[in-house]
């Protein structure tokens, strides 16, 4: 029995005289009906189509109590802002009955619906309750969900811990790994000067050497200029003789030029890089007979010094011109050199031969020495690797090899311990304009004009292979390293790249890996040091790269364009 809040209703007497509304047609008003009359109290009946029709003539006045189940009045109450009472009025039992006996079954069906109902919180009796009465009974919650729940928030929390644990160790590490990047980066930056200074120490180790030798080819110049001056000064007699004194003047002028050139072939080996271009074009015929000329005196007075013979033997040829510093090829072919006195302790024969193919320029320094057994040629090249014990720096062949590849070039190595050692060092040749069936600008051989990037971290590499490439009619253009090359992949289009294969950060045949996946169809050539006889067994898992043995040879290079099928396409500058 509900009530307004400011009802005195508390008893079932206080009910006389007043209106009750109760649901029509239900059990409740049958039943209140036949109570009230056996009490004489006196009440009238309100009967109401549901419950929400009851509160609400209960809340305007037209009822001064309901008679609501146990379902819909705690709903009702809060809804309809009502007051309850103590009066509990007839708990019943609903029963439902069939007439036929054979109904029995479907009484039973029925029972046991309900039974099954009941026991579940989310059945359709539940719902239809809430429906009508406005209020469920509390839902049910499984044993098992409430041991997940509880599972599920401890994983949680220990999942958070974790994540704190590992952001903290991850802040940690990125400090350590901050902090051991920056000690890299000074350590390699250290390591640049020390070789830097070991370069300017073997740079200075030569000219020493050479110096020795010069001062005794000055000391040969100087004779005769101090040894006719002092007969002028003391020979009166001489000076009043027209003849004699021009014939003296003009053999001081003579020893005087003599040093002049003394001087510059020494100051034109140790010319300094700002001086002239990073690369001109160069005769390495010039270069190769320079060098003889520069170190002469050393391995001259050697053989007189240590009482030996050493024979020196030249196949200089004409050839055809290179791009590259002349001091710094110089420096090369004179380190080369002296590596090969210093071989021969005994005497023997030093060969300086200047050959040329079609595309290439070989400069050959060949000794009569005590060779090197294969361990010292394995790491001959290596930086301080050094076999003369604290009178070598070890920076001499690393110097010539850091040469060869600035300009493109490549050295190659024969030795055998007891037969001497041959370094040959080899520049792509410059074509010099001439008469020639193929017309000026076109490549050869019917191969199209092409539209080159070339990859080097060498920008001497790359002004030299761009001038070659252009003078066959190409369009060439530049990239200092992989990742500027991947850019202007992205931005530009090219019908080929040329790259090299060793450099710092990705090497050639991963930078070509990356250039199939981001511009499939983009041909991608290789130019390497190895020999094409060495390139499966170094790199296995590219058998089928395009590759140009260095330096580059333009008949190789139309050979390769053709076996990859470049020549066939449209011409797409």
């Amino acid at each position: 029995m509900f009530t307004r809040r400011d009802s005195s209703i508390r008893s079932l007497p206080d009910l006389s005289n007043c209106r009750v509304a109760v649901l029509s047609g239900s059990i409740q008003e049958t039943l209140f009906a036949s109570m009230v009359k056996g009490f004489d109290l006196g009440v009238e009946l309100v009967p109401a189509p549901d419950y929400d029709s009851a509160a609400k003539a209960v809340r305007d006045g037209q009822a001064e109590a309901m008679i609501c189940n146990r379902y819909a009045g705690p709903h009702l109450k809060k809804k309809y802002d009502l007051g309850d009472t103590a009066i509990i009025f007839n708990p019943t039992i609903l029963n439902f009955a069939a007439p036929n006996p054979e109904l029995r079954p479907l009484l039973d069906v029925m029972d046991r619906y309900l039974e099954t109902w009941k026991a579940d919180r989310g059945s359709v009796y539940y719902t239809i309750l809430k429906k009508h009465a406005g209020e469920a009974p509390a839902p049910f919650v499984p044993h098992w969900l409430r041991i997940a729940a509880v599972s599920l928030a401890g994983a949680l929390l220990i999942a958070a811990m974790v994540a704190l644990l590992l952001r903290r160790e991850v802040a940690r590490r990125t400090v350590e790994l901050r902090n051991r990047t920056r000690e890299l980066e000074e350590a390699l930056q250290s390591l640049h000067e020390a070789q830097a200074m070991a370069l300017q120490q073997e740079r200075l180790h030569v000219l020493g050497q050479m110096a020795s030798g010069v001062a005794h080819d000055f000391n040969n110049v100087l004779m005769p200029i101090i040894g006719f001056a002092e007969l002028l000064l003391d020979q009166p007699k001489d000076r009043n003789d027209p003849e004699r004194l021009q014939e003296y003047l003009r053999l001081i002028a003579k020893a005087g030029q003599d040093g002049q050139l003394i001087v510059a072939r020494l100051r034109g080996f140790y010319q300094t890089r700002g001086e002239i271009p990073a690369w001109t074009q160069l005769h390495p015929d010039q270069i190769m007979q320079q060098v003889k000329d520069l170190t002469q005196p050393r391995w001259h007075n050697m053989a007189q010094n240590d009482n030996i013979t050493i024979k020196v033997q030249t196949d200089i040829q004409e050839t055809p011109p290179i791009l590259a510093n002349a001091t710094e090829v110089r420096e090369a072919l004179v380190n080369l050199v002296f590596n090969a006195v210093d071989a021969m302790p005994q005497g023997g024969t030093l060969t300086l031969a200047v050959t040329s193919d079609p595309d290439t320029v070989h400069l050959t320094v060949k000794d009569q020495g005590i060779g090197m057994p294969e361990d010292v040629q394995v790491r001959c090249f290596n930086a301080f690797f050094t076999t003369k014990g604290p009178s070598g720096t070890g920076m001499g062949l690393p110097m010539v090899k850091q040469i060869c590849d600035k300009y493109a070039g490549c050295i190659r190595m024969t030795s055998r311990p007891g037969s001497g050692t041959s370094f040959t060092i080899s520049f792509p040749a410059i074509r010099t304009p001439g008469p020639s069936p193929v017309s000026a600008g076109q490549p050869e051989g019917g191969i199209r004009p092409l539209r080159i990037l070339i990859v080097d971290d060498e920008p001497s590499a790359v002004d030299v292979l761009a001038t070659i490439l252009s003078a066959e009619g190409h369009l060439a253009d530049g990239a200092d390293g992989p990742f500027q090359a991947m850019l202007k992949i992205r931005e530009h289009h090219y019908d080929l790249v040329l790259t090299d294969q060793v450099m710092p950060g990705l090497a050639g045949t991963q930078l070509r890996r990356r250039i199939m996946k981001q511009a499939p169809g983009l041909p991608v050539m290789i130019l390497t040091d190895v020999r094409q006889d060495e390139w499966k067994r170094q790199y296995p898992s590219e058998p089928d790269c395009p590759f140009l043995e260095k330096p580059l040879r333009r008949q190789a290079f139309s050979r390769i364009l053709r076996e990859m099928g470049i020549v066939q396409k449209p011409i797409t500058i």
